[in-house]
This record gives structure tokens, C-alpha cells and sequence, in this order.
């Protein structure tokens, strides 16, 4: 899978593509689009080993399908991406993916609110885990 998409009204997605592995198979950085009618926001997220890619925030989605209270997030070791995620009681969930501009100067920022059906979720888990894998030797 060299593709992950999130979302699934077409006239908004975040898009998880452009995987760099280092040399030990484990996945080093990939970029995320996020792509509205006349507009894209793109962003490099670095994927240090010793911290974890937002599969484990997609499995926890899945694994609460029914809803949860308050917010679940996750947020890139560098800060460069943020996605949180709420869920209401009638099976839908938002997630809000941030992008939240470039270090000190925050010339600018992005941000979607994808609207998920809980009946998406484990779908998106699975194609989290394959997208975030280390790659095969």
C-alpha cells in the first residue's frame, strides 16, 4: 500500500503517501496532503524509531467503534502534524487533522475535519498498519 487516504467525501481527504525508510527497514518520514476543493496543505512528518506513527491512535478509533467521551490525538514527535479525533453517539466520528504551520514563526497553518462512520474505522486501522509497517528486508 503506498497509500494511505483518509476521509471519504471526495471533496475532502488527508492523503498519507511518500514513505522514506532508513536502512534498518523502519519507516523514517512521509508526507500528508490534505485536499479540499481549490485547496492543498502539505506537510513532511518525520518518524523517529522511538516514537509511533498514528496507526496506534487509528487501532484505538476502531477498537472504541461505539464512541468514547472527550478527544483521542496524537501528535508528531516534531509537532509538524496533529490529529485529533471525537466521536458522537449516534456512530460518527470527527477527525481533525492539523497542520499546524513550521516551527517559531507559524506563517501559516492548515486544517480538515474529515467526518468518519464508525462502520470506516477498522477498515482504516488495517490500511494504518500495513501504511506504517517497517518495511521487508
Amino acid at each position: 500500500m503506498n497509500t494511505l487516504v483518509v476521509g471519504s467525501d471526495p471533496a475532502l481527504k488527508a492523503t498519507f503517501h511518500s514513505r522514506r525508510y532508513g536502512s534498518d527497514g523502519w519507516l523514517d518520514s512521509y508526507e500528508v496532503d490534505l485536499d479540499a476543493i481549490d485547496f492543498r496543505a502539505s506537510v513532511k512528518v518525520q518518524n523517529p524509531g522511538y516514537g509511533h506513527p498514528p496507526a496506534q491512535l487509528f487501532n484505538e478509533m476502531a477498537a472504541n467503534w461505539r464512541g468514547w467521551q472527550g478527544k483521542k490525538s496524537w501528535v508528531a514527535m516534531d509537532g509538524e502534524l496533529e490529529i485529533e479525533a471525537t466521536a458522537d453517539a449516534i456512530g460518527h466520528v470527527t477527525l481533525k487533522i492539523t497542520i499546524p504551520g513550521y516551527e517559531s514563526m507559524q506563517l501559516w497553518s492548515a486544517q480538515a475535519r474529515l467526518l468518519l462512520e464508525a462502520g470506516q474505522l477498522e477498515r482504516l486501522a488495517e490500511d494504518a498498519e500495513i501504511f506504517f509497517a517497517k518495511r521487508d528486508a
